[in-house]
């Protein structure tokens, strides 16, 4: 019912997008709308596909499989480009994650968060610390994080059931998808430049640059944007890309897909899509704890456009509600 769900409502906002960038819009329906949407779809047949075809026993082998899959795909590209043995260590031991410094950078960072979450859930911790460490060796200060904070709401959801009551109830799911609106508002203050003296004073870097370029690119995308935002309908997906690649001349995505989202989809259907995800997940601690880990990534990153991570996403959103059944 949730997958079905889901599909009904990325097929509605693929429709919308049809429709306001043929009749509405300047930015008209280009090759990166058909993009953006094709890899908002295709994962979401996946998890339709893996929770009718198998069980919880299949889906767990399913993502081992997928974790020792990513670790030596990074494992070669690690010794494909030349990194050392001392390189390894000194990225372990080094505080230039504020920088994202480290030869060790990469994508594979935002893959293996989500197994930390997945192996803590097993208690296989060993797993869970190989996972973490290859995590923190990745680079990515966000995947740390989301990897950190989702596993720290799980362990207070089994360790506290009668949260998981709070979770259920209409009351809490309205208050969280305002709570995510307002969080976007927060990001709208961000690029504005009001938090600018708060960031400098505690991390000695300027926005731009803690945030890795990422504000210049949205300010890119706010200055040449040549429509104005629709609260309920948004700008349709893959709009926010086609500003910046056809209008702005500026060939890197925008590093932010909980903004991108509520832009794309309207404040309004993003506040279905959140309320959506909460009436199926919120009964299962796993399922609840990896929605708030790609809420996390969301904040800095195109986690919706790597395909690999939202094939282990939704492997693990599929595994825990199947479990869940049992």
């Amino acid at each position: 019912m949730f997958s079905i769900k889901l599909i009904k409502f990325y097929l509605l906002i693929s429709i919308l997008t049809i429709l306001t960038s043929l009749f509405l819009f300047n930015a008209v329906f280009s090759f990166r709308n058909i993009v953006n949407i094709i890899l908002l779809v295709t994962p979401v047949f996946y998890f339709i596909f893996i929770s009718v075809k198998l069980n919880s026993i299949q889906i767990n082998k399913l993502l081992k499989f997928l974790f020792w899959l990513n670790f030596f795909i990074y494992l070669f590209s690690l010794i494909s480009s030349g990194v050392s043995f001392s390189s390894l260590i000194d990225s372990i031991f080094s505080f230039d994650f504020v920088n994202s410094d480290v030869d060790t950078e990469s994508t594979s960072s935002l893959y293996f968060c989500f197994f930390v979450l997945f192996f803590l859930s097993k208690k296989n911790y060993k797993l869970f610390f190989f996972a973490l460490f290859l995590t923190v060796i990745g680079g990515k200060r966000i995947a740390i994080l989301a990897s950190l904070f989702s596993s720290f709401v799980y362990l207070l959801l089994i360790n506290y059931k009668i949260l998981l009551n709070y979770l259920n109830s209409n009351l809490f799911k309205y208050i969280f998808s305002f709570l995510l609106l307002i969080c976007g508002n927060l990001w709208f203050l961000l690029y504005s430049g009001y938090f600018d003296n708060v960031i400098q004073d505690y991390t000695g870097l300027s926005s731009n640059a803690f945030f890795m370029g990422r504000l210049s690119i949205a300010g890119e995308f706010f200055n040449y944007k040549p429509d104005e935002f629709d609260f309920f309908l948004g700008y349709g997906v893959g709009y926010v890309d086609n500003v910046l690649y056809n209008f702005a001349n500026v060939e890197r995505l925008f590093h932010n897909d909980f903004l991108r989202f509520i832009l794309e989809f309207g404040s309004f259907f993003f506040f279905i899509w959140v309320f959506i995800h909460l009436k199926f997940i919120t009964i299962s601690p796993l399922a609840f704890s990896n929605f708030i880990l790609i809420l996390v990534l969301m904040q800095t990153d195109n986690v919706f456009l790597y395909e690999i991570a939202m094939y282990i996403f939704y492997s693990i959103l599929s595994y825990s509600l199947i479990l869940y059944k049992k």
